[in-house]
């Protein structure tokens, strides 16, 4: 009996895990696809990376994003952060940080949070964002 309610609660957690990672963010107007192993992979200029500056939940209507850390690996050159923020939006010193960014070099978007349209705080899947 014990290791059928073992095995019941470690599938009902596995689940529970699944459904908080079905969410997906991205930046409004970057192109968007996903790898192999389920993390964002988004691609954007810098000056459209700027001009968004925003992280949205993929689906638009599943919620908005309410905090992540971003970590900046420039393509030559050493990594920097996680800065981490409070909100969908980035911050002047993540901006200022992808103003000096060159094409090749990546951000990561990681620990996001996003708040569901029922109110509940899920994780999503982690996006990188390579610059053009």
């Amino acid at each position: 009996m014990k290791k059928l309610a073992f095995i019941c609660s470690f599938v009902c957690l596995a689940s529970i895990a699944g459904f908080a990672q079905k969410y997906h963010v991205s930046i409004e107007g970057a192109s968007y696809q996903e790898s192999k192993e389920g993390t964002g992979i988004a691609s954007i200029g810098r000056s459209g990376l700027l001009s968004k500056a925003r992280l949205i939940v993929i689906p638009l209507a599943a919620g908005t994003v309410v905090s992540y850390d971003m970590s900046y690996l420039p393509k030559k050159g050493e990594y920097g952060g996680p800065y981490e923020n409070k909100t969908a939006d980035m911050t002047a010193a993540e901006k200022t940080i992808v103003g000096q960014c060159k094409p090749g070099d990546r951000f990561f978007f990681e620990d996001i949070k996003v708040r569901t349209t029922d109110g509940a705080i899920v994780d999503a899947k982690p996006l990188m964002v390579q610059i053009q």
